[in-house]
């Protein structure tokens, strides 16, 4: 039975203080809502990958206090407190509409809070100390890309704990095929690599590596794998290093090829692949893959 929580700002400690006993890797997760059909589809994904690992949904509404001499007229002025009373209200039927849905599903708390998305989706998830944000991602189209992205390929830059960004109209599916986009440095997080060595784990994955690499950068294979072993260790794992320019469609060809289930990469602030994974190619990247994409923040 599905389990809604109103969460109050009194609450949190509370929450914060019994995460810490939990030993999985994946036992919080947070997915971030603006009501839409997109976000509503993450919600499902995350719900259904909880169901093996028994995590805790939170799903979180962040609304904005506009500057009504700015932006609205006097005679429809909205109070701070109509504001949290409607996301309060629509977190109620989005939680009664997943019940409904999946009503199997486990607890799912809800809290709205008044701020700027990516802060405050980074704010919370770090407060509750959770593991795994989920979040939805619209595809198709140059103005769809624009606006819809902005919040989801925010998070891949500036979120401290991993992103698991999910397309529309893309069901749960066992990632039994992971393909790892690397630069071949070394990860220094190894914390937020447990969500990753979990699932693969747990799913008996194979983990592909791929890292693409110019002519000049062949010699490098054998250090490549000499430090990315240490982080995978535990779990089954290939290597390719493709000689290539175009890495947006090099990655695309191997998700093809290896008919892989989850993408998973890094993206680094200050180096690693540059023109993957600046803010235009990583959204590119992320909007046209058919498959969810794990990012793993490694600083």
């Amino acid at each position: 039975m599905l389990t809604v929580v109103i969460l109050s700002t009194n609450c949190l400690e509370y929450l914060s203080c019994i995460h810490k006993v939990h030993m999985s890797s994946l036992k919080t997760i947070v997915v971030p809502t603006d009501f839409s059909e997109n976000a509503f589809h993450a919600l499902i994904y995350a719900v259904d990958l909880a169901k093996t690992s028994n995590a805790i949904i939170h799903l979180l509404n962040v609304y904005h206090i506009p500057n009504p001499l700015k932006t609205l007229p006097l005679e429809i002025i909205i109070t701070p407190d109509e504001l949290k009373a409607s996301s309060d209200s629509m977190l109620k039927q989005t939680s009664q509409h997943l019940k409904d849905l999946r009503p199997e599903s486990g607890p799912v708390v809800c809290h709205s809070e008044n701020g700027f998305a990516l802060q405050e989706i980074n704010h919370y998830a770090n407060y509750i100390h959770a593991d795994l944000v989920v979040i939805g991602m619209t595809g198709g189209g140059k103005m769809k890309e624009k606006i819809l992205g902005s919040t989801a390929t925010g998070l891949l830059h500036h979120c401290t704990i991993p992103v698991l960004v999910v397309p529309e109209n893309i069901p749960f599916r066992v990632p039994k095929k992971i393909l790892f986009a690397s630069d071949g440095s070394v990860v220094h997080s190894q914390s937020h690599l447990k969500v990753l060595m979990e699932m693969a784990n747990k799913y008996e994955s194979t983990i592909d590596i791929l890292s693409v690499l110019s002519h000049e950068n062949m010699h490098r294979r054998e250090t490549i794998m000499d430090l990315l072993d240490r982080s995978f260790l535990t779990t089954r794992h290939h290597y390719y290093f493709p000689e290539k320019t175009d890495i947006n469609k090099t990655i695309n060809e191997y998700i093809a090829r290896l008919e892989t289930d989850l993408l998973v990469m890094i993206p680094r602030k200050l180096n690693f692949l540059e023109q993957l994974f600046d803010r235009s190619h990583t959204r590119a990247l992320a909007f046209h893959t058919r498959i969810p994409l794990l990012s793993i923040p490694d600083f």
